[in-house]
């Protein structure tokens, strides 16, 4: 990240997440009518998951005797 304020009229960014004042303007009136479900029709699929590993499988999985406690983080 550079360390200033990027200036949109500089360079364009690539994956640039900013919102068009008209996709603003849409939100902003969804959210002032309290945020209404749309056309349950056009949501999208529900999400599928796949069963067991989505990544190469490790070369070994360590099983203990019985389950270890994590400790919490103390917030002195």
């Amino acid at each position: 990240m550079p360390p200033w304020f990027a200036a949109e009229a500089s360079h364009p960014f690539a994956n640039d997440p900013s919102l068009t004042p008209a996709e603003r303007e849409t939100l902003l009136a969804w959210v002032a009518a309290s945020a209404p479900r749309g056309n349950p029709a056009d949501a999208p699929p529900p999400a599928a998951f796949t069963p067991g590993w989505n990544i190469p499988a490790p070369d070994a999985v360590s099983r203990t005797a019985r389950p270890l406690r994590c400790p919490r983080p103390s917030h002195h």
